[in-house]
């Protein structure tokens, strides 16, 4: 928030009763939500926690400089200003959404079941080539990370591309409406968090809510051969426009992907498409990112020279070398959802001249009566897959070796319960010259996979 606000302006924005104190009150340039990061020119937002009340650290956040915190209560013997309000979340949404107002970059806000943050990086990459980008920053896509990811927004930003996740209905409207895009999109509709809504239909309708705070002359991105597309274009207001990507060129669609992944037509005029990240799902995610940015102005040549030289989102399909080993891991481990999951065997099925094939494959989550199903489908991808060395990892494991098993899996396989056990099977059985996939929810954690067989520590490591 360079050049960022007085608290009184905070406090009318929030609608807040300000608690002056003895401390006269200063000017706020930053907001967080952790104590630890607080420091001089910093309001702190005091927010309940699943293990900590954050009105507990508002003294330790003075203490590192904070001019003001926004709370719920009065603090006892607190001498600086604070800024109380019914519901810390809530204030942190207003003053993002009048913040965002008075930069006015031009906004994408993306979301899916799938495929969000890779598509996130593309269009960042690409709206770089023509000015000053702010993207969103690790898993800040949630209620309290997009407020503040647009809270980082500088006078300087021209576009802003926000990632938006979910758990279930009703999750993504306020976020909406706190983004205020220009562009809205959707990767695809799967079956993450189909637990909780129960079908894929609930699914798209959910995703849909990211059309609801559309600019009037804003343009919503769709999947074309999605199933649910009748359905998502029901959904996309009247005054919105509509441009549309597909995995397939038989269809409609604005921007369609070759069957051979090594195009774009776009329009009726096909472009080619060299990608340095692996996998059929990222160029599938690059078909996504050139119709959004078709969206936002962009110009279509300089939009595939972005995604060309764009290396690949930190856990997802990311190459790495062990090179005094000759080992390539594809470290897609930071999330998986079945068509994820089945994407990235496909990549490696099609790895050329390798030793051997290893997959070290975990639990996908939040699937519901889709559990069983979705990981047996996953063992059967394995089976017809050419791997070698199978380790299953996580409380449906076994799913995965049971779908292997009945598709005539013949490798070697092995079930462990947790990463740190795959971690010794893959040391004891990582022969030189394997190309090993390394996949699965990110509550498995097998980033320490990863990092076992490279020597590396991953950045997203928590």
């Amino acid at each position: 928030m360079s050049q960022g606000m007085e608290v009184e302006l905070a406090a009318q924005i929030t609608k807040a009763k300000l608690v002056e104190g003895a401390r006269p009150p200063g000017r706020i340039n930053r907001v967080v939500i952790d104590s630890r990061k607080a420091e001089p020119g910093t309001l702190f937002a005091a927010l309940p926690g699943e293990n900590t009340d954050g009105h507990n650290w508002v003294d330790a956040a003075f203490k590192a400089g904070a001019v003001a915190a926004l709370v719920t209560r009065e603090i006892p013997g607190n001498l600086h200003p604070l800024l109380v309000v019914p519901d810390t979340q809530e204030a942190l949404w207003l003053l993002a959404a009048w913040w965002r107002q008075q930069r006015d970059p031009l906004v994408a806000a993306i979301t899916g079941s799938v495929g969000k943050t890779s598509v996130k990086e593309m269009v960042a990459a690409i709206c770089s080539k023509s000015g000053p980008t702010l993207s969103t920053s690790g898993n800040y896509n949630n209620e309290l990370g997009v407020p503040l990811t647009l809270l980082r927004l500088q006078p300087e930003h021209q576009f802003a591309v926000i990632e938006i996740g979910m758990r279930g209905a009703g999750q993504i409207t306020p976020l909406v409406r706190v983004a205020q895009p220009d562009v809205a999109v959707v990767t695809n509709i799967g079956l993450s968090h189909i637990e909780l809504l129960g079908s894929q239909e609930a699914i798209a309708r959910a995703k849909a809510e990211i059309f609801s705070s559309l600019a009037a002359d804003g343009t919503a991105v769709l999947p074309r051969d999605s199933k649910y597309y009748d359905l998502l274009v029901s959904l996309v207001p009247h005054h919105a426009n509509v441009i549309t990507f597909s995995a397939r060129e038989d269809g409609d669609a604005d921007v369609a992907l070759s069957l051979d992944k090594r195009s774009l037509l776009i329009r009726g005029e096909r472009f080619s498409l060299a990608l340095k990240a692996a996998g059929a799902h990222v160029a599938e995610n690059a078909a996504c990112a050139v119709a959004t940015a078709l969206a936002m102005g962009q110009d279509v040549q300089s939009a595939l020279v972005a995604i060309g030289e764009w290396q690949g989102a930190e856990g997802r399909m990311q190459i790495r070398q062990v090179t005094d080993r000759n080992i390539s891991v594809l470290d897609d481990c930071y999330n998986a959802g079945q068509e994820s999951m089945l994407a990235a065997i496909a990549t490696l099925s099609a790895w050329g001249g390798v030793r051997r094939r290893v997959a070290v494959l975990g639990d996908m989550r939040e699937l519901g009566t889709f559990t069983r199903t979705a990981h047996v489908a996953v063992g059967t991808a394995v089976a017809t897959a050419g791997v070698q060395l199978l380790i299953v990892v996580g409380e449906y494991a076994e799913y995965i070796a049971e779908g292997a098993r009945a598709a005539g899996y013949t490798g070697e396989m092995y079930t462990c319960a947790a990463a740190t056990d795959a971690v010794d099977l893959i040391g004891a059985h990582l022969q030189c010259g394997d190309v090993v996939l390394v996949k699965a929810s990110r509550a498995v954690g097998l980033e320490i996979v990863v990092e076992a067989v490279t020597g590396k520590r991953s950045s997203y490591h928590g």
